[in-house]
């Protein structure tokens, strides 16, 4: 094998080796547009669970003022009149 044998042989070879990487070039760019479209999506979700996790604390914002405000009172209130009876009966045992 002369030298141009040798030079058209690798030649042959670095533009197979050319052509493969490209190929792989090409199936690198396409997963890379695949997990940029995948991200894009994950952006929106996120988003979008933001804005349901701001709606819940609202929601248990509102609800824990409402528990506070109307709740708590009345509980309050039975635990007075739990205690009222309990000395009440205490009281009449003590009588009979």
């Amino acid at each position: 094998m002369n030298n141009e044998e040798k030079i058209l042989s690798i030649l042959a070879q670095m533009q197979s080796s050319l052509t493969q990487m490209q190929s792989d070039l090409s199936d690198v760019k396409a997963v890379q547009a695949e997990h940029s479209e995948q991200l894009a999506e994950h952006g929106k979700q996120l988003a979008e669970q933001g804005e349901q996790l701001a709606e819940l604390t609202d929601k248990v914002n509102r609800l824990e003022g409402k528990i506070d405000r109307d709740v708590v009172p009345y509980v309050k209130l039975l635990d007075d009149d739990y205690s009222s009876i309990g000395r009440r009966v205490t009281a009449l045992e003590r009588a009979k």
